[in-house]
């Protein structure tokens, strides 16, 4: 009798162990796209560089590996593009071999994403109605609709132009000048059926700033706004130095290390682009004068302000690395305070994201601002 018990207890105990073993095993393997890498980094942009890793989709899509944008499973090539394109301006002015082979991989991976989606008129997988429950890409896939979208007839000049200027700062010249010819009778691209915020498309102005970076438009500079945006890149192409030093000047005068007037949700990825956009000012003026003031700013997103809050270094970003902790994100740059501060930094998601443009902003200007 005794025996027979013992048996049951440990067919019982096995039947249980092995039940946890697949219930680990299938959980990892449903996971496994957030675990293994592909690249790897050598240079001090190493961990800046991980999320366009860990972002590729692991969906089953038209297209493969495209990147997530931020931390959601949806693909939007215009906002993909404008990633790179930041990425290739970091590539374009990198200074050390080992820093511009680590940038080229990532980029070189995702190009060939976005070309593939172009040749096959796809600009955009999945939509709003994808988000939900988090839970990882094999079960997202099952659960929410994995619908696709294409270009309308109007739509795919900006991107056309951002892919333009990214061979341009690659140095690949004819491609660069294929791109730029397939713009006539295009125009924006605006995504279908997202986001919270409302659709992703270009804002008139930064589409104008597009347009004279890529020599097509010889139209009045637009306003500047805060960062590495589109229209202050064009005011230093065209030696409008002046209204870049008007900029850092009053954002001198008002920052006396708070966050204004970054206080709205992605101001830290505009005080990040500052930070560049200070480095090439002085690069193409030789006027270093606002460099402190990239310091302060600097010192301001690596922990030296009112929150005692690194936010290169959250600890749970909203991302699925650590949703499901399965991968780390380090050096990566969150979107920061918004409302005047009221948010608290280690509960509000919204605050916790990665935008994907941002980050690239950011490698940019750690570029920049070290030298890399």
């Amino acid at each position: 009798m005794k025996r027979q018990i013992f048996k049951i207890i440990a067919w019982v105990f096995l039947s249980l162990l092995f039940s946890l073993f697949l219930a680990w095993f299938f959980y990892h393997w449903t996971l496994q796209g957030y675990q293994n890498k592909s690249i790897t980094f050598e240079s001090e942009l190493a961990e800046s560089l991980m999320i366009f890793e860990y972002n590729q989709s692991q969906h089953k899509d038209p297209v493969s590996d495209c990147w997530y944008d931020s931390g959601d499973y949806i693909v939007v090539l215009p906002r993909n593009t404008e990633a790179l394109f930041y990425l290739s301006l970091a590539y374009r002015y990198a200074q050390l071999e080992v820093t511009k082979n680590d940038l080229k991989q990532v980029i070189d991976q995702q190009l060939v994403c976005v070309e593939k989606m172009l040749t096959l008129n796809f600009k955009q997988f999945r939509d709003q109605a994808s988000h939900g429950f988090n839970m990882p890409p094999f079960f997202n896939e099952h659960f929410y609709p994995s619908d696709s979208y294409f270009f309308r007839d109007e739509e795919g000049a900006d991107v056309f132009l951002m892919l333009s200027l990214v061979h341009d700062n690659l140095g690949n010249t004819e491609q660069s000048l294929v791109y730029k010819g397939r713009v006539e009778n295009k125009g924006l691209t605006s995504s279908d059926s997202c986001c919270e915020w409302g659709p992703l498309v270009l804002e008139d102005m930064e589409w104008k700033a597009l347009q004279g970076l890529a020599d097509i438009e010889n139209s009045s500079l637009p306003e500047h706004r805060w960062g590495i945006q589109f229209p202050s890149l064009l005011s230093l192409k065209r030696g409008d130095f002046d209204s870049v030093e008007g900029l850092l000047s009053f954002v001198e005068s008002e920052w006396k290390g708070q966050a204004w007037p970054f206080e709205y949700l992605g101001g830290n990825y505009d005080i990040a682009g500052t930070i560049a956009l200070e480095r090439l000012y002085a690069e193409a003026t030789g006027d270093d004068s606002y460099r402190e003031l990239s310091d302060d700013l600097y010192a301001y997103l690596v922990g030296d302000n009112d929150y005692d809050f690194d936010f290169t270094q959250a600890d749970e970003l909203y991302h699925p690395c650590s949703f499901f902790k399965v991968c780390e994100l380090k050096d990566t740059l969150i979107n920061g305070i918004y409302e005047e501060g009221q948010v608290e930094i280690e509960k509000n998601w919204q605050t916790r994201e990665v935008q994907l443009v941002g980050q690239a902003q950011y490698v940019l200007m750690k570029v920049l601002y070290f030298e890399l």
